[in-house]
């Protein structure tokens, strides 16, 4: 059975008002210093306000769109603060066809994914601008002003300092949440938390033959991953 310590299904960031348009390919050079996701996403109708409309803008901006309910699965009552189900989230992300991947929110990993037009959830832990927990969608950074505009889960754009961002990087674990697509992470996934989601998918699509080779391709790299040497034996089960 695949139990995946999807650590991070949560945590975020930023925002005030945008001032100026989403980058471009030809912005993104070695050198630029704003980046910025072009559309900027929307928060699709019908939805509580707050980490609600997150989730569902996050999902609509890769073409998926999820009803309330489905939010509501995704963010039972009875989680802790900041915490989604993980295995719903899974399912629901499988579902459409996507991997829900963490990915590092510090700077390099945030500023590649901004350049790469990847929307990103970040939870942002308490502070001075937000009494607990909430999700934000990091939508633009500017470097040469050193400001991070953040969508918020009411429709509203803020801005902060990235400094006073990046300062929370403990609490933030380095880790934000995004949607990837299958195809994509097979033919260029290379470390362990790209690999080991995408073999669990392909698992449990049941393309075992896609699975084994995505864990071989773990195990070349780290021979005693206890996960990924389950996992393959889990397809040799499977297989019978």
């Amino acid at each position: 059975p695949l139990r995946r310590r999807f650590e991070a299904a949560a945590l975020i960031l930023l925002g005030s008002a945008i001032l100026t348009g989403c980058s471009t390919p030809s912005d993104r050079l070695p050198g630029d210093n704003r980046r910025a996701l072009c559309p900027l996403p929307a928060l699709p109708s019908g939805h509580t306000p707050g980490d609600p409309a997150i989730v569902a803008a996050l999902f609509a901006a890769d073409g998926i769109r999820l009803t309330p309910e489905q939010t509501g699965i995704l963010l039972p009552a009875a989680a802790r603060e900041g915490r989604m189900d993980r295995n719903a989230l899974r399912r629901t992300a499988w579902e459409h066809q996507r991997i829900p991947l963490p990915v590092p929110a510090d700077e390099t990993g945030l500023w590649r994914e901004l350049g790469n037009n990847h929307p990103l959830m970040i939870l942002l832990p308490p502070g001075p601008e937000n009494r607990s927990f909430t999700a934000h969608i990091p939508v633009a950074w500017n470097r040469t002003r050193g400001t991070l505009d953040l969508l918020n889960g009411d429709g509203t754009v803020r801005t902060l300092p990235d400094k006073a961002f990046f300062d929370r990087r403990v609490l933030l674990r380095h880790a934000a949440l995004r949607l990837a697509r299958p195809g994509d992470l097979h033919r260029r996934a290379s470390d362990r938390e790209e690999l080991l989601p995408l073999a669990d998918y392909w698992f449990h699509r049941g393309y075992l033959r896609r699975a084994d080779a995505v864990y071989a391709r773990l195990l070349a790299h780290h021979p005693d991953d206890l996960d990924a040497l389950i996992g393959r034996g889990n397809v040799q089960v499977r297989r019978g």
